[in-house]
């Protein structure tokens, strides 16, 4: 009898370990695959925001030699090609635009993206240099503030299974 019961509590003890391990093993996978979306979220996030500051950037040099060549020469038939090459950098951006808003979860770095993005209106109506170095400062402004804030919110992910306890120094 007491083998009989010495066997049996020996099989339920090797059961209930394997439970115990297969739970642990299950919620630690979980923990895993999370922290891995978490970073894969985090790196297409920080890809997201270098493109649309780096399309800011090229949108806003197409349309200041636009505004130039406006001011300058707006019969030169060169005015066309810069005309046509404002409005493909405008869609890039608008382009890495939409990809910050889909990714993104803080509304301040949406806004001063949508900010960024739209402060490229002041060139097109555009008649004199005095307008032309206002909307020039404006511009590099707004794309400065969106690199900012979007900065301001990009913290390193904690490494896995470490606490998340304030800011890295």
């Amino acid at each position: 009898m007491d083998v009989t019961l010495g066997a049996v509590l020996a099989i339920v003890g090797v059961l209930l370990g394997q439970v115990a391990a297969h739970l642990f093993s299950r919620r630690s996978a979980a923990a895993a695959n999370d922290w891995a979306r978490s970073e894969r979220l985090h790196q297409e996030r920080i890809a997201a925001y270098a493109a649309l500051a780096g399309s800011l950037a090229t949108y806003r040099r197409g349309m200041l030699d636009r505004a130039f060549a406006k001011v300058q020469a707006p019969r030169d038939p060169a005015y066309e090609d810069l005309l046509r090459e404002s409005r493909r950098s405008r869609d890039s951006a608008q382009q890495a635009l939409y990809l910050v808003e889909l990714l993104c979860d803080r509304p301040e770095v949406v806004r001063a993206a949508r900010v960024a993005y739209y402060s490229m209106d002041e060139f097109v109506e555009i008649n004199g240099r005095e307008k032309i170095d206002a909307a020039r400062n404006l511009t590099r402004a707004t794309i400065q503030r969106f690199v900012s804030t979007a900065r301001d919110t990009i913290s390193p992910v904690p490494a896995e299974g470490a606490k998340e306890s304030g800011p890295v120094v």
